[in-house]
C-alpha cells in the first residue's frame, strides 16, 4: 500500500521529496515514509528511507531501500539495495542485490550478483 502526497521539486516545497504511507513488510503496520524520487539529496533521517534513481550523502534510518540509486554512507538497522551502490554501509541486516559497496559492516548481509 503506497499513497504518495503531492509534493516535490515540481511544487517547489521538499525539493524532491514525498511523504508515503508505506508498509516495510507483510507483519507490520503502514508507516510514514520519506520517498526521493530521481533527486539528489545531502543527509536524510527518518524511520524509513526509500530512493529510487536517486542519491545521498549520508542516511540515517531503521529501513533503507534504494533501487538504481547511490549513497556515501547508510547507518541503518535494515537496508536493501537493488542496482545501487554505497561506500559505508552501516546494517544489521543488508541485502544486495546486483549492488555493489565498498565497505559493508553488518551481523547479517546477503549479496546476490554483487560486489
Amino acid at each position: 500500500m503506497t499513497e504518495t502526497a503531492t509534493c516535490g521539486a515540481a511544487h517547489g516545497c521538499c525539493g524532491g521529496t514525498s511523504t508515503i504511507v508505506g508498509k516495510a513488510c507483510a507483519y507490520r503496520s503502514p508507516e510514514e515514509a520519506v520517498e526521493l524520487l530521481r533527486a539528489d539529496a545531502g543527509d536524510i533521517q527518518a524511520t524509513t528511507v526509500t530512493l529510487d534513481r536517486s542519491g545521498a550523502e549520508k542516511i540515517e534510518a531503521e529501513r533503507v531501500i534504494l533501487e538504481r540509486s547511490g549513497a556515501r554512507e547508510i547507518v541503518a538497522r535494515s537496508a536493501q539495495l537493488d542496482r545501487s551502490g554505497v561506500a559505508m554501509l552501516k546494517s544489521e541486516h543488508a541485502v544486495l542485490q546486483r549492488g555493489s559497496a565498498v565497505a559493508l559492516v553488518a551481523s547479517e548481509a546477503r549479496l546476490v550478483r554483487s560486489r
